[in-house]
């Protein structure tokens, strides 16, 4: 096999988060890829990673995947590169740079690639279903009492929705694209549970590979849009599309030359919309950098006292405060705009510090009472639902001196 360091190693580092993984222990032929056949491979049981690689003409062999990976970080992309094997050995050559490694394994031993019999496919936006799965990611569950709750359900139709939770918190967001549901028997499909170790994974490769716009072919077929300079505007606001195949248990999500194939949970979402309140009258915006900055304000004593941030809000004002037996209370406030009755509530710091962080411009918070959910709408951002903390009702410190007197 003849190719470039630059070309082996941009394989290896896509094959990389199918490699390994927590059966390499008791299997450690997992840390190896299969090269040859015009494809490269790696699998972990749970990923299966596939590139589309035509230079790998030869018979299939096992490379060690970090030492083979180390190695050609010290030679020059552009060098050309030779592996042959050699009966129990492996021979790399890249310039005045060789090595032979022992033969880890035999092909047969290793997994064989999965094949995936498709109930459903379609294409989507690959930059926008990432993008909206990984924001939801941080509100699954991370326990494993409930595993479907560990995972971003995409709700299949036209849009999607998709959505994450577990007993705290909920987001959701609608995206503008399809995938098939699959309503008759068979196969009654309506979800897909996708793990957030896979959505990890999608992401991460997706960072990775080379992305191939789609460019509109009846806009390039005109003769008065042939110049240079249209193009290059075509495909800057192109669309990069993925094609993602599924069944009830596993998806494949291919782009261009790679393709990822992912473990789906079994089971079904809750209800989420029956969670999601509808008549909530205060209304309440606010920046979330100012905002941010005043709940970090007040961390320390809020952490004091049960996680607990208060929120009250009357006139133009928001207030968020903490306090502690021991510690005492922190103030900070933000200007903000207000419509309904001048109210108040109280979210868990932790979760309340991580929907500000990183958002930019105005956050709208709708609520109830102090005792109902707190609704957040950011724009580009999922929505998300918030349990309010209960907070005991401070004891009557004048009631209880004269108890204590009359005593």
């Amino acid at each position: 096999m003849e190719t470039t360091v630059q070309r082996l190693r941009y394989v290896l580092q896509v094959l990389a988060p199918a490699v390994g993984g927590k059966k390499s222990a008791t299997m450690p032929i997992l840390q190896n890829v299969v090269v040859g056949e015009s494809r490269a491979y790696a699998t972990n049981l749970e990923t299966a990673i596939t590139v589309e690689f035509p230079e790998a003409t030869d018979d299939p062999v096992l490379l060690p995947h970090q030492q083979v990976l180390h190695l050609l970080q010290h030679i020059p992309a552009a060098t050309r590169l030779t592996i042959n094997r050699e009966g129990d050995r492996i021979k790399l050559v890249a310039g005045a740079t060789g090595a032979e490694l022992p033969v880890p394994g035999e092909v047969a031993e290793f997994p064989p690639l999965p094949k995936l019999q498709p109930v459903g496919e379609g294409q989507v936006d690959a930059d926008l279903f990432l993008k909206t799965a990984t924001a939801l990611a941080p509100y699954a569950a991370t326990d494993g009492s409930r595993p479907v709750l560990q995972c971003v359900c995409v709700t299949l139709g036209a849009p999607l929705e998709m959505v994450a939770g577990d007993s705290f918190r909920l987001a959701w967001q609608t995206v503008p694209m399809a995938l098939p549901t699959l309503g008759s028997p068979p196969t009654d499909l309506k979800q897909l549970l996708l793990p957030t170790a896979a959505v990890h994974t999608l992401a991460r490769v997706w960072k990775l590979i080379e992305k191939q716009p789609t460019v509109d072919a009846q806009e390039t077929a005109d003769p008065l849009k042939q110049d240079g300079g249209f193009r290059m505007a075509m495909l800057a606001v192109a669309k990069r599309l993925a094609t993602i195949k599924f069944t009830p248990t596993a998806l494949s999500f291919q782009h261009g030359a790679v393709t990822i194939r992912v473990q789906l949970t079994e089971g079904e979402f809750p209800n989420y919309h029956a969670l999601i309140p509808t008549d909530l009258p205060n209304k309440v915006s606010f920046d979330a950098e100012d905002a941010l900055r005043a709940v970090r304000s007040l961390a320390e004593v809020a952490r004091d006292g049960n996680g607990i941030v208060r929120l009250q809000w009357e006139s133009d004002r928001l207030m968020f405060s903490g306090q502690a037996a021991e510690t005492g209370a922190i103030y900070a406030s933000v200007r903000a705009h207000i419509q309904g009755d001048e109210a108040g509530s109280a979210f868990n710091i932790r979760y309340l510090t991580e929907y500000l962080h990183g958002k930019l411009g105005m956050v709208l918070l709708e609520t109830a009472a102090p005792s109902s959910p707190g609704r957040f709408f950011h724009a580009g951002s999922p929505d998300v639902l918030l349990m309010p903390m209960y907070i005991a009702e401070e004891p009557n410190r004048a009631a209880q001196e004269d108890g204590e007197a009359a005593e």
